[in-house]
């Protein structure tokens, strides 16, 4: 979130800055091989709403990481939020280890 790197579940994240955060997320890739189209979902879900917004890495490269933006927009502020980050796994992954982190929060204006 902008320059804060958000702290995991239990945690409670103070986001400020509105209701329609851009997230960056980081992903590594483990594996040997390039991918291409590696498709990472931000879903929040905070006062009765539940939003979903998917954004694909176009390559990654093994052993290094790449970064995506996900603008997620209205986000309900000053109520408690569960914001989920997930990787999707790509073809003939098995280990699923890693592919998603959990946050609690609270966004403000």
């Amino acid at each position: 979130m902008g320059t804060n790197t958000l702290e995991p579940e239990p945690a409670l994240n103070h986001i400020s800055g509105g209701g329609n955060p851009t997230f960056t997320a980081q992903v590594e890739d483990a594996g040997e091989f390039p991918e291409t189209n590696v498709m990472v979902q931000v879903t929040v879900t905070a006062g009765g709403k539940t939003i979903k917004v998917t954004h694909a890495i176009e390559k990654t490269e093994p052993g290094k990481t790449a970064s995506v933006q996900i603008p997620v927009p209205g986000v309900p502020l000053g109520v408690a939020s569960k914001i989920e980050v997930q990787v999707e796994p790509v073809l003939g992954e098995t280990n699923h280890e890693g592919t998603k982190n959990t946050y609690l929060a609270i966004f403000s204006s």
